[in-house]
């Protein structure tokens, strides 16, 4: 995007080769500010110094993010809930991963876009 600060990954393979698997192009100096940290990249929206994305659950409560490009990028990814086998027998553990999976599954609903 040119003349724009794009704020992006550094070297997160794991979430570029997701973002080219999406047939979307993304050579190494696209990023302009970059960082690993979603935290930091937050921040740096925040601060309004430039474009990028963030889970649009956590765009929608931010009054000053606007959305640019939606329409033409989906980025999802999967979620796992992981715990040890040993926990499975456990009754308290299965409710609290019940209730985990119904709640992520209802936010990933609410906040599609």
């Amino acid at each position: 995007i040119p003349g724009m600060s794009v704020i992006g990954y550094d070297d997160n393979s794991r979430i570029l080769d997701l973002i080219r698997i999406g047939q979307l192009s993304v050579p190494p100096n696209t990023f302009t500010l970059r960082s690993d940290s979603e935290l930091a990249q937050l921040a740096l929206l925040r601060a309004g110094a430039g474009i990028g994305g963030c889970q649009a659950g956590i765009a929608r409560r931010e009054a000053d993010l606007q959305p640019v490009f939606h329409d033409q990028f989906e980025f999802t990814m999967e979620m796992w809930l992981a715990y040890h086998e040993d926990l499975r027998a456990s009754r308290r553990v299965r409710l609290l991963v019940d209730f985990l999976a119904a709640e992520l599954e209802g936010y990933a609903a609410e906040n599609a876009l």
